[in-house]
């Protein structure tokens, strides 16, 4: 999880800071991240690392100790369906210190949720 510092409509680069430790050892928490909005969904490949908002659920809430139920995270892209039942493209991330992906959490990832690429 990261916590969102600043996003103008003028910048398509949103300033992140790492909240957690799903991430480690690419990020440790604190690290200051930059995510580019101007990246298109549609370009985004296995193994880039994006930011993404979710909205999660009670009980993730409480696992998480998050304030809110809309969160931004921040993982590796691991997989891409690119078609659903419904058509629409889908992304598969994982936390590079989680044993496996988190249905809801880590998938899917439809370009609703997709904020940016994170620039390294």
């Amino acid at each position: 999880m990261v916590v969102e510092l600043a996003v103008t409509e003028l910048s398509t680069i949103i300033l992140l800071v790492v909240a957690g430790n799903s991430m480690f050892p690419t990020y440790e928490e604190g690290k200051l991240l930059f995510a580019d909005s101007s990246v298109a969904f549609e370009d985004i490949k296995v193994g880039d690392i994006i930011a993404f908002t979710m909205i999660l659920t009670e009980k993730q809430v409480i696992e998480t100790t998050a304030e809110t139920t809309r969160t931004t995270i921040v993982h590796r892209v691991m997989d891409i369906v690119e078609t659903d039942q419904d058509d629409k493209r889908y992304l598969i991330t994982i936390g590079d210190n989680n044993e496996n992906p988190i249905e809801g959490i880590d998938f899917p990832i439809y370009e609703e949720h997709y904020r940016g690429k994170v620039m390294t």
